[in-house]
């Protein structure tokens, strides 16, 4: 979950775009429910004996869930436990790996947090059943969303194709507009509300019983929307430093014009105290800031994760390709945002997406697909189809 860009205009962004899900606004449900958790995380973490669960939380301690537990994966951010049930619901368990030290607003927990309660209920977001605190550690639990759609190499190293599942190809070959729509639902629900997922692999992705897909993987946050800027105003460091530094400047400039040497030599201590913390803070990690206005050439502005932006050879799996903006584009002086008009492009350049549909559908199908997807690969942003588009051209073939 790393770098990105952001249109330096909105407009810029927009032009020429079909109308597209809203993006969240302050009165939205899911900025509501993003300042909820915020608030709870808060209270968790610093007087845990006072927080209680959210509405719809209906687990709030791991003896609440049945069955005995084993750990299937662990990260250096976050492990994953698998085997418990509650109320007979096979449930997923996660956790800060052990090495860290404890979890704090901001951090992987808590932004994965967001991203399940901000988008409860859309489609291919795991249903998040609560959350709890354990010594230093936040826990929460989901419900099993299936099995992963594929297996990928290494990311970022070497062009080892991803093998997709059993069940994703068996419904390939028998309903592939039907898992198609199921894709593309999944990647709008999270796309259009300002995520941005740049740890780009298979491996995020879940597929059901239902033939339901799932993104089990909180992806980083866009500030320019209003969940991002919801987070970035409850959890940024940045925000109180920059507050002390206009806090304590007045009290410098009042103890200048009164000549007040005492006062001056006190006032300037803190101003450096804290341009000192500021700048040792550098740049957000999961909550992306807009890209620089101003640029020459592309290389002036920043990238994604290299196994999303596909910029180099080995980067990714062959016949896999980057949105022109993920790799940093330079447009007529700004650089170009990356956005849900980057994750149009994302399914229709990744073998293990809609390609990897195709490659196992009927003809008829595989022909409707390849139109959605000639549109969503175009190199200008502002003429892809937004999901809203791909998936009504989907569905208009569903019987």
């Amino acid at each position: 979950m790393l770098l990105l860009l952001l249109l330096s205009s909105a407009a810029a962004a927009n032009r020429g775009r079909r109308k597209a899900t809203p993006a969240p606004t302050a009165s939205d449900p899911r900025v509501r429910r993003t300042d909820a958790l915020n608030r709870w995380f808060a209270t968790i973490e610093h007087v845990p004996a006072r927080a209680r669960p959210l509405e719809g939380w209906t687990i709030s301690h791991r003896r609440d869930i049945q069955g005995r537990m084993r750990l299937v994966t662990k990260g250096n951010a976050k492990q994953v436990l698998r085997g418990g049930t509650y109320r007979n619901r096979s449930i997923i368990v996660k956790g800060s790996s052990a090495n860290h030290t404890r979890d704090k607003l901001g951090d992987a927990v808590h932004l994965e947090l967001v991203f399940l309660e901000s988008l409860r209920g859309a489609s291919g977001i795991p249903e998040l059943l609560g959350a709890w605190r354990e010594g230093e550690h936040v826990w929460y639990a989901v419900a099993d969303g299936g099995r992963p759609i594929g297996m990928a190499g290494q990311p970022g190293k070497g062009n080892k194709a991803t093998v997709l599942s059993s069940e994703f190809i068996e419904l390939a070959r028998h309903e592939p507009l039907k898992l198609a729509r199921a894709l593309l639902r999944c990647f709008r629900s999270w796309a259009s509300a300002g995520f941005l997922l740049d740890d780009f692999k298979a491996q995020q992705f879940t597929l059901d019983e239902k033939g339901d897909i799932y993104l089990v993987d909180g992806p980083s946050l866009l500030r320019a929307f209003p969940v991002g800027e919801a987070v970035y105003r409850a959890t940024s460091h940045h925000l109180l430093f920059q507050g002390k530094l206009a806090k304590y400047g007045a009290k410098l400039k009042e103890a200048k014009g009164a000549s007040n040497n005492e006062g001056v030599t006190k006032y300037a201590a803190k101003v450096a105290k804290f341009q000192e913390q500021l700048e040792a803070l550098g740049e957000e990690k999961n909550n992306l800031a807009p890209p620089p206005s101003d640029c020459a050439t592309n290389a002036d502005c920043p990238a994604t994760k290299a196994h999303h932006a596909c910029g180099s050879a080995g980067d990714c799996e062959s016949g896999a390709r980057g949105a022109p903006e993920s790799a940093g584009l330079c447009r007529a002086g700004a650089c170009v945002a990356v956005g849900p008009w980057t994750h149009v492009f994302d399914t229709a350049s990744r073998p293990w997406l809609l390609p990897g549909i195709v490659k196992y559908a009927d003809a008829a199908s595989g022909k409707i697909l390849d139109r959605v997807m000639s549109k969503a690969r175009l190199a200008d942003p502002s003429q892809r189809p937004t999901f809203d588009a791909m998936l009504a051209e989907v569905e208009r073939h569903i019987m």
